[in-house]
C-alpha cells in the first residue's frame, strides 16, 4: 500500500508490529513531514533507515529499540522540530547527534540510557548558537529562526539532571519536564525562577 502513496506527508504507524520490509519502504516516503512509530517493535539497523527522510520535521520513536546508531543516521537536521525518544535505548553517546538538530524545538528523553551526559545542559545553549553560522535552504521565516533557534520543549524526566542552570539561556523554553528527577537545591530554585518566568514545569 505505501508503494502508492509516494506523496504522503503523515504516517501513523504506532504500535504496529512493522517488519524490516515496511520500514524499508518507509524509508523512501521522502515527502514525509510527520512520523509516529511509538511502541513499534523494530530493531536498530532497520530504523536506521530512516535517515533517509530528508524533510521529516516530526519523529516519533518512543518506547522503541531506536539507539545511538539511528540517532546518528538522522538525515534531516535542518527541518527536524520535534522528536520524541523516551523510553528508548538512546545513550550518553547519542548527545553530539542530537545538538546537531539545530532546529529542533521539542524533545523527550526521559527513561533512556542517557545519564550524566544529559545533565550537561550547557551544550544546549551552545548548540543553539552554533547553528546561527550553518548554511540552510531559504525558507519563508528562516532568518527569523536563524536568529533565536532553541529548544521550546524539554522532557528531562527519569534523567540524572540535578542543576538544569544552564536552561535559562534558552530563551525561548516554554515546557520542562523533570518528573521523577532528584534536583539540588540549587536545582530546585533554578526551575522555581524558570516557573516564575512562565516556564510551565511538568513534575
Amino acid at each position: 500500500m505505501l508503494d502508492r502513496l509516494p506523496h504522503l506527508v503523515a504516517l501513523g504507524a504506532g504500535r504496529l508490529p512493522i517488519g524490516d520490509a515496511a520500514l524499508a519502504r518507509i524509508a523512501r516516503l521522502d515527502e514525509l513531514h510527520t512520523l509516529v512509530l511509538s511502541k513499534v517493535p523494530a530493531a536498530p539497523d532497520p530504523l536506521a533507515r530512516l535517515g533517509a527522510l530528508r524533510r521529516l520535521e516530526r519523529l516519533y520513536l518512543d518506547q522503541t529499540h531506536a539507539d545511538d546508531r539511528v540517532l546518528a543516521a538522522l538525515g534531516c537536521p535542518d527541518t527536524l522540530r520535534v522528536l520524541h525518544l523516551e523510553g528508548s535505548e538512546v545513550s550518553d553517546a547519542g548527545i553530539p547527534a542530537l545538538h546537531a538538530l539545530g532546529e529542533l524545538e521539542e524533545l523527550t528523553i526521559g527513561d533512556t540510557r542517557m545519564h550524566g551526559a544529559i545533565a550537561d545542559l550547557s551544550a544546549w545553549a551552545a548548540a543553539a548558537h552554533a547553528v546561527a553560522d550553518r548554511p540552510r535552504p531559504h525558507r519563508p521565516g528562516a532568518a527569523r529562526a536563524r536568529a533565536r533557534p532553541s529548544l521550546v520543549a524539554l522532557d528531562l524526566s527519569a534523567t540524572e539532571i540535578r542543576d538544569p542552570s544552564p536552561l535559562a539561556a534558552l530563551p525561548r523554553l516554554r515546557t520542562l519536564g523533570v518528573a521523577q528527577t532528584h534536583l539540588s537545591p540549587a536545582g530546585a530554585a533554578v526551575v522555581k525562577r524558570l516557573a516564575a518566568r512562565g516556564v510551565e514545569v511538568v513534575r
